[in-house]
């Protein structure tokens, strides 16, 4: 997925300001959880289970939608 693409997906997808960031420090600055957590006053663990529980299955599900939208 390029930059272009996941910009995209960040634009659609049902997500908080914060979650948005999360996302975009984690998949493509490539931050490190803590350092996530330090800047969003959030445990590691708590960064790691939005990502996992919130963030990228709403990505994912986006994704989907799209890859289905262009299909037609």
């Amino acid at each position: 997925m390029t930059a272009d693409e996941f910009a995209a997906l960040l634009n659609i997808a049902k997500l908080s300001p914060e979650d948005k960031a999360i996302a975009t420090q984690r998949i493509v600055w490539r931050m490190e959880l803590i350092e996530i957590g330090v800047e969003h006053n959030m445990d590691r663990s708590t960064v790691s289970r939005r990502l996992h529980r919130v963030i990228l299955p709403e990505l994912e599900r986006m994704r989907r939608k799209q890859n289905m939208a262009t299909a037609r």
